[in-house]
């Protein structure tokens, strides 16, 4: 019976003592977190962020592309159908034909939002093509009804957009 209870009782201090470094392990964790919050808490400048809208503030960081979409967002009307044409080539794999669709899809909302990769025709649903290609790539071919409203020419890529001629 003897052996039996010194069994349980080393048992129990196993127990208690793989709880006690878990323990140190999670208070660890939280001290470092805190640290960690409270860099970047006083490193941010509030006095500016409080004096500029969160979308602007996200927008501004953004890459060329980013920057014309908040500029046709301030100035398409709600119910554009727009086309983008992705023509860009990257080296970096997060910048490509997903990253296009999903900038679009969230600066120009409501607006609808379609992506291809080539121009090919285009139907007479689309109101606005927004052509985004590399540097050196060349121009895209003016479809019949429309003509360029803006091109804005940044380091890595050219954005034109073109709007439907209402005649």
């Amino acid at each position: 019976m003897a052996s039996a209870t010194a069994h349980a009782n080393g048992h129990r201090a196993t127990a208690g003592h793989r709880r006690g470094i878990a323990l140190v392990f999670v208070y660890v964790w939280a001290v470092y977190a805190l640290v960690q919050a409270g860099n970047l808490v006083t490193s941010e400048n509030y006095l500016q962020a409080l004096h500029v809208a969160p979308r602007a503030a996200q927008g501004a960081a953004g890459d060329g592309y980013a920057q014309t979409l908040i500029k046709l967002e301030r100035t398409l009307p709600a119910g554009d159908h727009v086309l983008l044409v992705w023509r860009r080539q990257d080296t970096q794999p997060a910048v490509s034909f997903w990253y296009g669709y999903f900038w679009a899809t969230y600066w120009l909302y409501p607006r609808t939002v379609d992506i291809v990769t080539t121009a090919g025709a285009v139907d007479g649903s689309y109101t606005t093509l927004l052509d985004v290609r590399s540097t050196g790539a060349p121009e895209i071919d003016v479809p019949a009804g429309f003509s360029v409203n803006a091109t804005y020419i940044y380091s890595d890529q050219v954005v034109t957009v073109l709007r439907r001629d209402h005649a």
